[in-house]
């Protein structure tokens, strides 16, 4: 029997209605947990950039203000937005987390475009629709609760991985097509562009991502035999170094890690644990591991969400390549590659350094669910795919995986809306506290560490707030009234 023609997928909004209401119902219920729950005032890293605010008044906006790192990590980007925020809004928080959810809401409907272009000619438009909403629960997770409550998280992080995204995405339609000068040259530019000013501690993995897959790029398609294809590769090895060269060594440098290679050797003399620790990690991307700390089986529930995803990722890209995806788009293959880097990053950054207690934290839950992105879009590529490998088991798959994330993902929502009241409550305590405590009471009866990492940086923070009127001090500014 002839099968029934597939609809087409329109580019018209009206052709795609089902996916801009999915994520418009998403983001709308994002932005609502935020209004309630969302951090008003400066906490934790934040107290450190406040000195950028004060620089700022005294003597005038300075390069070496917003260049100037934090420990290991340069923020350029999000200091330069902090003290617009500051100079405009008075340090209204809550508006910086609007900004990051709509750069993520922006990065949703980028990957759904690249989406629907790889699967436009394999599957109906409402199939392609409904299973790309699969996908937007994952980019919009609860498990990433702490970016939604916390404004340095949002800001710096989504519109981080959004930027990054775009740069890919630029990148796939490029090295699918014939190369020129002009796109290598931009390419470059934006990408080291990126890297010094949104790439902070994740830029090795960016890099080391961009290259394999361009490397893999060549290899498939056989374009590195090209001389422009060389070059694209070649310009992309020089601007990495080039970038990390002005992140380390323009002042005011970076201090060293001398512990960095005594934190590697622990993650290869420690094989064990390290493998633990990164099973516990990966089984934090699709399980908020919040539900189980109260719990003696915590360990043993993220061990085996681990080790699920470990085998999803090994299927997803077998298929990748079995089913020649790469033909229609190589941002599956680098999402999955980011995640395992960043992977990678963690168990040197921080269990290398004894930092066990960072398996699951929900501020890394974006960096390693971008992975499921692209596992979720292999599965549905080759379920829908024209030449599927062995249809029955992939379908029976694609299904398994799309009850299992949508079960994980309403779980997490079940679990952040009971925990919303305890963290509005949280942060309205630490306002008063804010306004009423006098500079004593942060030695005496200090607020929790998260809130206040350090007392003196705070009571000098505080003093930064009340003279230039920024939140929660913006009503009755000594500032405003010399103005």
């Amino acid at each position: 029997m002839p099968s029934l023609p597939l609809k087409p997928v329109s580019p018209k909004i009206n052709g795609n209605r089902i996916v801009y209401a999915g994520l418009s119902l998403l983001f709308i219920a994002v932005i609502l947990l935020v209004i309630y729950a969302g951090r008003p005032v400066v906490t934790a890293d934040q107290w450190h950039f406040l000195d950028v605010i004060s620089a700022y008044y005294q003597h005038g906006f300075s390069f070496r203000d917003v260049w100037e790192g934090h420990g290991p990590h340069r923020t350029p980007g999000y200091k330069t937005l902090f003290l617009l925020d500051a100079i405009y809004f008075r340090l209204n928080l809550k508006l910086e987390i609007y900004a990051g959810i709509l750069a993520l809401l922006a990065m949703a409907v980028m990957i759904y475009f690249r989406y629907r272009e790889s699967m436009r000619d394999s599957v109906s438009s409402e199939k392609l629709q409904l299973s790309f909403l699969v996908i937007a629960t994952v980019i919009f997770s609860f498990n990433q609760w702490a970016l939604y409550f916390y404004s340095l998280s949002s800001l710096d992080g989504f519109l981080g991985k959004m930027l990054y995204v775009w740069l890919w995405c630029y990148m796939d339609k490029g090295i699918r097509r014939s190369l020129s000068y002009e796109f290598i040259l931009k390419f470059c530019l934006v990408f080291l562009l990126i890297l010094l000013i949104f790439g902070e501690g994740m830029g090795p993995a960016v890099i080391l991502v961009t290259l394999i897959v361009m490397l893999l790029s060549g290899f498939c398609s056989r374009a590195w035999k090209e001389h422009k294809y060389r070059a694209l590769i070649i310009f992309t090895v020089v601007t990495s170094i080039l970038s990390q060269l002005i992140y380390w060594e323009v002042p005011p440098k970076l201090p060293q890690s001398a512990h960095l290679f005594d934190a590697m050797l622990v993650v290869f003399t420690q094989p064990w644990g390290a493998l633990k620790y990164a099973l516990a990690t990966l089984g934090s991307s699709i399980l908020n591991t919040s539900w189980f700390r109260i719990s003696s089986y915590a360990d043993t529930a993220q061990y085996i969400a681990g080790v699920i995803v470990i085998f999803a990722y090994l299927a997803a890209i077998w298929l990748f390549f079995r089913n020649r995806m790469w033909r229609k788009t190589w941002l599956p293959m680098l999402f999955m590659l980011y995640s395992v880097l960043f992977l990678g990053l963690l168990l040197v950054g921080r269990y290398g350094v004894g930092d066990l207690n960072s398996t699951g934290a929900p501020r890394y839950a974006a960096d390693l669910q971008l992975g499921l992105v692209g596992m979720l879009w292999a599965f549905y590529y080759a379920r829908y795919s024209r030449q599927p490998v062995a249809g029955s088991w992939i379908k029976s798959l694609a299904v398994a995986s799309t009850i299992s994330m949508l079960v994980m993902q309403a779980g997490s929502v079940l679990l952040v809306i009971g925990m919303a009241p305890f963290q509005r409550k949280d942060n309205l305590h630490f306002v008063h506290y804010l306004i009423s405590s006098q500079p004593s009471d942060y030695f005496t009866n200090p607020p929790p560490q998260f809130y206040c990492p350090n007392p003196g940086l705070c009571v000098e923070g505080v003093g930064i707030l009340r003279k230039y009127g920024l939140r929660p001090f913006h009503a009755v500014s000594k500032y405003d009234r010399k103005q």
